[in-house]
């Protein structure tokens, strides 16, 4: 015997129906990029399953979905995708295809589809469980999750980033070199300097030192070329080598009445 369907009945399967059509949101993995657009192609990461659920069909892809990454005209950050990141997919209302050709500016839909499996964006940084790239797992470098951070080569031996803890300190950790490029720089350090390097090297057409007192430790030997000019009072513990010769063993000659031939000349 066949059971008749009251009318709640079919009006919630026709429901169920339509909204199985319906396209919100959903997570997926790049197939596909197109740097240049902005452009990628997708696999949704989310299987159709039949009504008796005894069958899983993999999602078709979907070609030339805008990625959008934090950023505006006048600024943000870029970073790399490529194929095997996973996006999160947000659907839209009205059709997107003049939209996507257009400058962002407000256009009118070509026609009246809604929430349709053309009509979508990509946003990044979408993980599962297990995936996190914000466990310390992940990274090379030590990492907490309490530390904002602008990171690349996530977990590779060149992981290169910028780190702000939460006590107000300031990393940089690069596995290779540093360069800054700008026309003025200027350190403010209110309190102590220092820098640790086994070599460096200064190139300045001036060098200009303005301090209450320095003190210099060579183990090695120091040199100077050039002209050396000195105001002031210098005090020197040890001997000095004059063009070769050591002012402790230098002795005067020819000394007025009452000197000394072997007077030291710094006695």
């Amino acid at each position: 015997m066949t059971r008749k369907l009251g009318l709640q009945e079919i009006l919630g399967n026709s429901f169920s129906y339509e909204m199985s059509n319906i396209y919100t949101s959903m997570p997926a993995v790049v197939v596909g990029v197109d740097n240049s657009s902005m452009r990628v192609d997708v696999q949704p990461a989310v299987n159709m399953r039949n009504e008796e659920g005894t069958e899983d069909t993999p999602r078709p892809n979907i070609l030339n979905v805008p990625l959008q990454l934090p950023i505006s005209d006048l600024g943000g950050v870029s970073f790399p995708i490529s194929a095997g990141c996973p996006v999160l997919l947000v659907w839209s209302m009205r059709g997107l295809d003049k939209w996507k050709r257009g400058n962002g500016l407000p256009e009118s839909p070509t026609d009246l589809r809604r929430f349709d499996i053309r009509d979508c964006i990509a946003l990044p940084s979408v993980y599962p469980q297990g995936m996190s790239k914000n466990s310390p797992q992940s990274r090379t470098n030590d990492h907490s999750p309490n530390d904002v951070v602008l990171v690349h080569n996530l977990g590779s031996g060149s992981e290169v980033e910028v780190r702000l803890k939460p006590d107000g300190n300031v990393e940089i950790n690069s596995p290779n070199k540093v360069i800054v490029n700008c026309t003025d720089a200027e350190v403010n350090a209110s309190s102590s300097m220092k820098i640790e390097t086994s070599d460096m090297t200064i190139n300045s057409s001036s060098f200009i030192v303005n301090t209450g007192t320095y003190a210099i430790s060579a183990t090695g030997t120091a040199t100077q070329t050039g002209t050396f000019s000195h105001n002031g009072l210098m005090n020197i513990t040890g001997d000095i080598n004059l063009n070769g010769k050591s002012v402790d063993e230098h002795r005067h000659g020819g000394v007025l009445s009452g000197g000394s031939d072997t007077q030291p000349f710094n006695a």
